[in-house]
């Protein structure tokens, strides 16, 4: 609860304090506090306020520490800080390593009930491929819609990707409808975690 807190903070060196100082014995809380370890790296990054810095935290959130478990690698939550990181090239005239970053976050495996769906999509139209990006944008659109229809419990995160979805179409008043909804719903950083590790079986 402690690390919720700072998340929901958005301290993110606090939470990182206290993860990196504890002991995780269930299965399920290793994978749920991994996708954080990814998370509160990213959001690192984004706050750094030099490159050095950018790339450190972007690059730490492609490697989940052994001490979480030593088969996490596959989760593979690390697309949103491929992109980011591809970004931070940018500034810097460094296109080539920009494509590297972009290319390995669209070659990541993701569903469209998956949230890290819309940063493959990102790559793809950061890459010079905006119909393929504006394809998986469509499905991620399409399948929230379908399970809201059917009143799926998982709707607070359904209504997120709606959110993510619209977004990436460019729909700004969709996007925003809907992550105040999400969020009117009851989504917290668990339930997004939760949500996202259940996709698969909605």
């Amino acid at each position: 609860m402690r690390v919720a807190l700072r998340v929901e903070q958005e301290n993110w060196n606090a939470a990182l304090e206290i993860k990196m100082n504890s002991q995780f014995d269930t299965r399920h809380l290793e994978i749920a506090l991994s996708w954080l370890w990814v998370v509160v790296h990213t959001r690192l990054g984004l706050a750094a306020m030099s490159l050095d810095q950018q790339w450190h935290y972007f690059r730490a959130a492609q490697f989940i520490p052994a001490w979480l478990g030593d088969d996490l690698g596959y989760l593979g939550y690390g697309t949103e800080a491929l992109v980011h990181l591809g970004d931070s090239f940018l500034p810097i005239d460094k296109p080539d390593d920009a494509r590297l970053a972009w290319e390995k976050a669209a070659r990541e495996p993701r569903g469209p009930l998956d949230s890290l769906c819309y940063w493959k999509a990102k790559a793809l139209e950061n890459l010079g491929y905006p119909e393929a990006a504006g394809r998986l944008w469509q499905r991620m659109d399409r399948q929230a819609d379908w399970r809201l229809a059917m009143r799926h419990p998982a709707r607070p995160y359904l209504l997120y990707l709606k959110s993510l979805a619209c977004f990436g179409l460019g729909d700004t008043e969709g996007a925003q409808s809907a992550f105040h909804a999400a969020y009117g719903a009851g989504l917290t950083w668990l339930g997004r975690c939760r949500a996202s590790q259940d996709a698969a079986c909605y």
